[in-house]
């Protein structure tokens, strides 16, 4: 008898429905995120955003964030295809366990997550191995693993049975507030759609687009609404998974090893994970102000922060990137307080205690401070580094900003010194001369493959005796159709170059900053542009420039440009260099080569100039060094805290003052302090050598010459020496000096800095100082000078000799000797006019002003500025008659970042209706996008 077959059982109409469910959350929401991904973002804006990383400064760990992101949708839906077609409950354990999770993370590192510190840093990582513990078990559930396969499982379970907890927890307290704002959203956005106020919108969007619109507005309305019942059901899910996985597979793993042993490993893993968890919970910004509170008093003090300053700076650089390396403070995060009390009318104080529970857990990505904390670290890190902090980590503060997608926009400034975003693409010299004089052409073109207008900032050195006669700026190499410069007063060109850049339109500035240096800024490069012509390609935005000066030979030929600073502006091998229309290599890293080779005979030179009375300059050929004797010096020594890279170069100074100088003269040796210290005056500079320097804090120039002349008292010297390093230029207040009764000279060790501010520049100048990097150099031409009572420029002794009335009667009032010497002895002459009236007027500086307007050129009071229209001309004439036009700023170029986005920042929740205006906004957008690529093609 053949035995009856079993009728299928059936299945329980709350089994469908549970069925259904589960197919209808996972597809839906798979279905909506690979349309979005693959037929919105990547066609119209991801590849696009990819090109943009890459060119400006490509981020890896964004990058395959976002392929992750991308893949992940993907990889479980042909997991569900193959494996769990049929097995819904499968599908939920892929879905709730690894895919959801997964994008969760993504999502919040791109759009959350900046620059993580390690406490943060630690619990994603725990996160992915909890992630992969789940995936392995998952996807091989009955394997067996080897010995340490095993230890392995057994690590990744305890972490998971951890991550299961604390996510649930976590999750579980913006279920309910959630739950209410997607139920109510639902309501509203049905009641929204049958209005059908969205109809009027769709006449922005073309018949062509349409599809598109519908396609994208659809996938985003399943990714929303599928995933606000996902994030509803996430914490149950996820809690009641993990937790099933990580006790089956311990259970598992006891029966093969023994309860006592895997009960003794668990404990021992998360006590190892609880004990990294609690010792990354203190934060280095919390010793660092502790140790800085109070200013030291002692050498020995001073010496025991020197020793922790890694541990200072890396507490200090923790305090100002705060905003970027943690989601809020731990005092700001009340966003759970006020989401109950908006939504629950819930009080308060109630409120308090879910926050205070929801900060407990998540204190490993909030700050231990206050938001006063970030200009507090930069005040403390000048004070103690002395130099501005967003100089001295620009490369750690620019990979904050580049962490997250939600990039902030900042103007040009500390931060883009050596970036690379225009590229100089060419690059002509050329030398015309008359003896021993040479007019050099320098022409650039640059070109901007980013997405933004930049601007170019050069800060170099000439010999100080050359002149600068001319800057245009052009779109094109045609010399007709390039914009010509105007010579304007230093504070007036100042004020409307920054104005015009406010409203991005094309300027130029060069100034003179100091006796060899200037500063030279182009604004703006253009973007790159859409090239029709070019099938679908982007070329670059492009600008040339031009800049003309004047040079007298040198030992090494014709002086070219020494480079001090760049921003945005970068050169290659590619980059074409010419000189004299003949290409020369491009294999090198500096902006320009030293000289431009040419060997030429110095000549003496002389011109009488139209001045009221009339003027002879000469400048003579001179090589003689001179070793001063019998001369009485202040060296006054800055101890500032840069100046420990300087120690060997102060060594060798000093070995070369005792050996060579200090038997024929007499230095006393003036030593300045930083707050908590008292300056001192050693006297002559053999009891430094009993002394014990301790390089400590921040001084500027003004507090180091305004510390010697208190210390100075009823003593005359010969020259005031200062010692000190490059500097920083951008500490500078512009705060006045006090009276100096001898030239000053400052020795940089080093490198010359890149810029004075304006009363230093003008105490070098008035009292007949000047700038050095060399000891030796310096002093012998410090005594050439005072034995000749002549300045000495660059190997030729310049003198000005003044016509009586008598001659004047006699002499025709016009210009007279070498016309091409005329520049370079116009811009003496107003060095020495300066120098004769320290106490400058308004109408002394007008008459200075004056000679470089008729000359031509750029000196310490007279800028140029290339403007290009008249609205920019008439900005200009307002600015040159303010009583204020040469009072000029100092640029710190330090830039305000804007603080980026808190998710637990209290703000106004949206109403529901304003989700559905998100939403066609989104799909509008596209729309338009697809509209203008249509328009560029055609």
């Amino acid at each position: 008898m053949t035995a009856a077959t079993p009728e299928p059982q059936k299945i329980s109409w709350m089994r469908r429905l549970f069925n259904w469910a589960c197919y209808g959350i996972f597809w839906s929401w798979n279905a909506g995120s690979l349309a979005l991904v693959y037929l919105g973002f990547l066609p119209f804006i991801g590849f696009s955003f990819l090109i943009a990383i890459g060119q400006e400064n490509f981020n890896l760990n964004l990058f395959l964030t976002i392929l992750l992101l991308m893949l992940v949708p993907v990889g479980c839906s042909i997991w569900g295809l193959i494996r769990y077609l049929k097995k819904p409950g499968q599908l939920m354990r892929l879905f709730f366990g690894l895919e959801a999770p997964l994008i969760l993370l993504c999502l919040i590192r791109l759009f959350v997550f900046r620059q993580m510190p390690l406490s943060s840093l630690f619990m994603v990582v725990t996160f992915l191995l909890a992630l992969l513990a789940y995936g392995v078990d998952l996807a091989w559930p009955t394997k067996t693993w080897g010995r340490w396969g095993s230890w392995l499982q057994l690590t990744g379970h305890s972490l998971l049975l951890t991550t299961g907890l604390y996510g649930g927890i976590l999750l579980s307290l913006y279920v309910p507030p959630i739950a209410m704002i997607f139920v109510k959203g639902v309501i509203e956005w049905v009641v929204g759609f049958f209005r059908f106020e969205w109809v009027s919108s769709l006449q922005y969007t073309p018949w062509k687009a349409l599809p598109f619109f519908l396609l994208i507005y659809s996938s985003m309305l399943l990714v929303l609404g599928a995933g606000g019942l996902i994030f509803i059901l996430l914490p149950l899910a996820m809690t009641s998974l993990y937790l099933r996985s990580g006790w089956g597979k311990l259970v598992q793993l006891a029966i093969r090893w023994g309860s006592p042993r895997v009960f003794a490993g668990s404990i021992a893993v998360l006590g190892v994970w609880m004990g990294l968890f609690l010792t990354l919970q203190t934060q280095p910004q919390v010793h660092a102000f502790t140790l800085l509170e109070n200013p030291p008093t002692t050498d020995q003090a001073r010496q025991e922060l020197i020793q922790q300053s890694d541990r200072i700076r890396d507490g200090l650089l923790n305090a100002y990137l705060s905003p970027y390396r943690y989601l809020s403070t731990r005092t700001e995060a009340q966003n759970l307080r006020e989401l109950y009390h908006d939504i629950f009318r819930l009080p308060r104080p109630i409120g308090e205690k879910i926050q205070a529970v929801h900060n407990t857990l998540f204190s490993p990505f909030l700050y231990d401070g206050s938001l006063e904390d970030q200009p507090k670290a930069a005040q403390l890190y000048e004070q103690f580094f002395d130099e501005p902090i967003q100089k001295a980590e620009s490369e750690t503060i620019r990979q904050a900003l580049n962490a997250t997608l939600n990039r902030d926009q900042v103007q040009a400034g500390l931060l883009d010194i050596d970036q690379k975003r225009v590229w100089l693409a060419k690059q002509e010299v050329t030398v015309q001369s008359q003896g021993d004089i040479a007019q050099v052409e320098i022409h650039e073109r640059y070109e901007n493959n980013t997405w933004e207008q930049q601007e170019v900032f050069y800060a170099f050195s000439l010999p100080e005796s050359a002149v600068i006669t001319g800057l245009w700026l052009g779109e094109t190499e045609n010399l007709a159709q390039r914009f010509s410069h105007v010579v304007a007063p230093r504070g007036a060109a100042q004020q409307v170059y920054t104005q015009e850049v406010r409203r991005q339109v094309d300027p130029a500035l060069l100034e003179q900053v100091g006796p060899q240096q200037y500063r030279l800024r182009a604004f703006p490069v253009p973007p790159r542009t859409y090239d029709p012509q070019g099938a679908g390609g982007w070329i670059p935005g492009q600008m040339h420039l031009w800049m003309t000066y004047q040079v007298m030979a040198q030992p090494g030929g014709w002086p070219l440009p020494h480079l001090l600073e760049q921003r945005n502006i970068y050169w290659t091998r590619q980059t074409e260099r010419w000189q004299n229309g003949e290409p020369v290599s491009s294999l090198t890293e500096s902006w320009f080569p030293p000289y431009v080779s040419g060997t030429v005979q110095p000549q003496s030179h002389q011109i009488t100039l139209t001045s009221d009375p009339p003027t002879t300059l000469t400048a003579q050929p001179f090589a003689e060094q001179r070793i001063p004797k019998n001369r009485h010096f202040a060296l006054v020594l800055d101890t500032s805290y840069s100046m420990w890279q300087q120690r060997g170069s102060l060594r060798e100074t000093f070995l070369w003052l005792d050996a060579l100088f200090l038997p024929q003269n007499q230095v006393d040796v003036y030593v300045s302090s930083a707050e908590g210290m008292s300056p001192r005056f050693l006297g002559e500079i053999r009891q430094l050598q009993a002394q014990t320097l301790t390089l400590y804090g921040s001084l500027t120039l003004q507090e180091i010459l305004h510390q010697f002349h208190s210390l100075q008292n009823s003593r005359s010297y010969d020259a005031v020496v200062l010692v000190t390093d490059t500097g920083s230029y951008e500490r500078s207040q512009g705060d006045p000096l006090p009276p100096l009764a001898a030239p000053l000279w400052i020795l940089h060790l080093g490198d010359v800095p890149a810029a004075y501010d304006d009363p230093v520049l003008e105490a070098i100048t008035d009292t007949d100082g000047g700038v050095d990097t060399n000891l030796q150099t310096l002093m012998t031409r410090l005594e050439t000078q005072l034995s000749l009572g002549s300045t000495v420029l660059d190997g030729y002794r310049w003198q000005v000799q003044t016509e009586t009335q008598t001659e004047v009667q006699t002499k025709p009032a016009e210009e007279e000797g070498d016309p091409f010497f005329a520049p370079l002895a116009a811009r003496y002459w107003i060095r020495y006019m300066s120098r004769q009236t320290p106490e400058r007027t308004l109408a002394d500086l007008d008459r200075i002003h004056t000679i470089a307007k008729e000359q031509d050129i750029v000196t310490p009071f007279s800028s140029m500025l290339v403007l290009v229209n008249d609205r920019q001309r008439q900005a200009l004439a307002e600015a040159e008659a303010a009583a204020d036009r040469f009072e000029r700023e100092v640029e710190t170029g330090t830039e305000t970042l804007t603080q980026p986005f808190s998710p637990f920042t209290v703000t106004g929740v949206p109403e529901p209706e304003e989700w559905l205006l998100i939403g066609i906004a989104l799909a509008l957008g596209t729309g338009i996008l697809y509209r203008q690529r249509q328009r560029a093609k055609a």
